[in-house]
């Protein structure tokens, strides 16, 4: 069997995908301390996805089934504020409330017989002709959510600073079977609060602690078509920023977040499309960040993050003690940018690296996704009114994987990938 034969795929397999979204933002003032503010965008995508998948390895060689998703997807979200500023004593307010709305529906039309293409190994080749699969099911999935919200923000004249806030949401979620009948309904609702405290003090120092809820739907469905249940969080953190000087910023944090019914792909659906939730992950960690201007035309930004996840409760106790899936212990990241006026006025060259560490696909933690460092690069050029970019990433288009899922395989990291945009100023 050749070594790069993981690399090819079927003529069958393609994904093609249409987005159209529009949308405005209005602010008004009614007075300078009393402002109303209005965002709304609508979004409509279609998805064709196709798919020759390798099921399992046999005597007889490799042994592939088909799939195909036709996804029609539209959201509609609205979000409406009112601000109040006000002078309490000594203490600049800010209070605002809000009112916002989002619906989403998505029609997924699924082809699935596992009809089986079995590749020999005295000829691995995958150019054969693969026909579409027969229909398997045909479901709609609309999601609504509504929630009224207040956040005050308080900042007294010594430095310190004290935000809280409530929040109710509702949800309602509705999963049609358009082929063989039936609807699975779900409503459901909370109230989550937070609150954070800061000080300024006058040496650059400004530690700060938060504490947040936090209460989720999760789109998507089990294997037995049943709509998922929603996650609610908590979270812990306390950090310190340090700006000596206007070009410095050094910052530290710590945190723990405890969330519920965290969603995780399920083994046993062949499409990757279904999914199972476990009862309880905690997440603690460390992030450290420094960024500003090393001299008077380099400047940079370093980033590093450390994460311990754990499986904490779950109805399948195997998991429990178990790393979350998608969660690499250590994740850095560094990035210059160099002002090359000395070269052409108005040019600047970025890069920088990005490091992975190793980390399971799933909460079973059956196989291990290798680590993985990739370089990117970024030029941009000012002239007049114009601004070109030119953005690189993988820079050196290494093979890398992106997942290694548990008793199935590897999906490749995305190669390089060019971006050139042209914008003017008017």
């Amino acid at each position: 069997m050749p070594g790069s034969f993981a690399y090819r795929q079927s003529a069958y397999n393609h994904f093609d995908t249409e987005q159209q979204s529009v949308g405005w933002e209005l602010t008004h003032e009614f007075t300078p301390d009393l402002t109303f503010n209005q965002r709304l965008r609508y979004a409509h995508q279609t998805t064709d996805y196709a798919q020759l998948d390798f099921g399992w390895a046999d005597a007889t060689g490799l042994n592939y089934y088909a799939f195909r998703n036709d996804e029609d997807a539209k959201t509609l979200g609205i979000d409406n504020t009112l601000e109040w500023k006000s002078v309490i004593g000594s203490a600049d307010n800010s209070l605002i409330i809000g009112a916002d709305y989002q619906r989403s529906r998505s029609d997924v039309t699924q082809y699935l017989d596992y009809t089986i293409y079995t590749v020999p190994y005295a000829d691995p080749s995958l150019d054969f002709a693969v026909a579409d699969p027969a229909l398997s099911s045909m479901t709609r999935s609309t999601y609504t959510e509504k929630g009224l919200y207040v956040q005050d923000h308080v900042k007294f004249a010594n430095g310190t600073t004290l935000t809280g806030g409530l929040r109710h949401s509702w949800f309602e979620i509705e999963v049609e079977d358009l082929s063989g009948g039936g609807t699975q309904w779900q409503e459901n609702d909370a109230t989550t609060g937070m609150i954070g405290l800061t000080h300024d003090f006058a040496n650059g120092l400004t530690p700060y602690a938060s504490y947040t809820e936090g209460f989720i739907q999760n789109v998507g469905t089990t294997l037995a078509g049943d709509p998922l249940k929603p996650s609610e969080s908590k979270q812990w953190e306390a950090g310190l920023r340090y700006q000596p000087n206007s070009a410095l910023m050094l910052s530290a944090a710590i945190f723990d977040l405890r969330k519920t019914n965290v969603k995780e792909y399920d083994l046993n659906d062949p499409t990757w499309s279904s999914f199972t939730q476990a009862g309880e992950v905690r997440s603690r960690g460390l992030e450290l960040e420094a960024r500003g201007a090393i001299n008077s035309v380099l400047q940079g930004v370093f980033s590093y993050s450390y994460l311990d996840s754990e499986v904490t409760k779950s109805t399948d106790a195997s998991i429990v003690g178990n790393e979350n899936s998608m969660s690499p212990n250590h994740q850095a990241a560094i990035w210059l940018d160099y002002d090359a006026a000395a070269i052409a006025e108005g040019l600047t060259i970025g890069g920088g690296l990005r490091y992975v560490s190793s980390f399971y696909a799933t909460q079973s933690n059956g196989r291990v996704t290798p680590s993985y460092t990739l370089a990117d690069l970024a030029v941009s050029y000012e002239v007049s009114d114009f601004t070109l970019d030119l953005n690189v990433t993988n820079l050196f288009d290494r093979d890398y994987y992106g997942n290694c899922y548990d008793s199935y395989g590897c999906s490749k990291g995305e190669g390089r990938t060019i971006t050139v945009t042209l914008n003017r100023s008017f």
